[in-house]
């Protein structure tokens, strides 16, 4: 083979990397806007929005990580690289929340702490969080599909855990339950409903 012909072969082999790349940096912030227009539109921030900002930012500090990790894993995955060892980062947002638990457990003591979990918008949780993670997962979804992913269904549910993360974030500055027990209960068996729902997808809609 002749240096012109590798190089071609090369460069057309490295063309759905760039794509995947590109999609993927315009993707998340379409998503992060559509998704605060639904908020004003829809949902809006919770009425005591000024005085709950140290229960906010609690919550915020567990989903964006979540998220935060998630999307930046998610190129290497979907550009059919190897990301090693770098997955185990997604246990960061798990044990922030732990971390809270912790925290709530000790100033509050056990009693009460069953109600303090289950609380009282446990539904609304799990139906909004992956309402709410619609979007981005539709737009992950198809930024992922202009890569090469070895796994389809790994790469869908990671993209399910940054959607999750993404739409968790948003529902955080509408929910009312500020229970670090409730937080990482609820929020977790949605981004797990989130995360299978990407998985599935992805083994159909990202095969190559």
């Amino acid at each position: 083979m002749k240096t012109d012909d590798l190089i071609n072969v090369l460069v057309a082999d490295s063309t759905p990397v760039r794509d995947a790349r590109s999609a993927l940096l315009r993707v998340v912030p379409l998503a992060v806007l559509a998704l605060a227009i639904v908020m004003g539109v829809w949902l809006g921030l919770r009425p005591d929005a000024m005085t709950a900002l140290p229960a906010i930012a609690m919550k915020l500090s567990i989903t964006l990580s979540l998220a935060g990790i998630a999307l930046a894993l998610l190129p290497s995955v979907v550009m059919h690289l190897n990301p090693a060892g770098r997955i185990s980062a997604l246990a960061i947002a798990p044990a922030v929340a732990a971390v809270f638990v912790a925290m709530d457990i000790a100033a509050n003591g056990p009693a009460g702490a069953m109600t303090r979990l289950v609380g009282t918008k446990a539904s609304h949780c799990l139906v909004l969080i992956p309402l709410l993670s619609i979007i981005p997962l539709a737009g992950l979804l198809f930024a992922a599909r202009q890569g090469m992913p070895a796994s389809p269904a790994g790469a869908g549910a990671l993209a399910g855990v940054a959607a999750a993360g993404i739409g968790a974030s948003f529902y955080a500055l509408n929910c009312l339950e500020d229970s670090p027990l409730f937080v990482a209960c609820w929020y977790s068996i949605a981004t797990l409903i989130v995360t299978a729902a990407g998985a599935m997808l992805g083994s159909r809609l990202l095969r190559w």
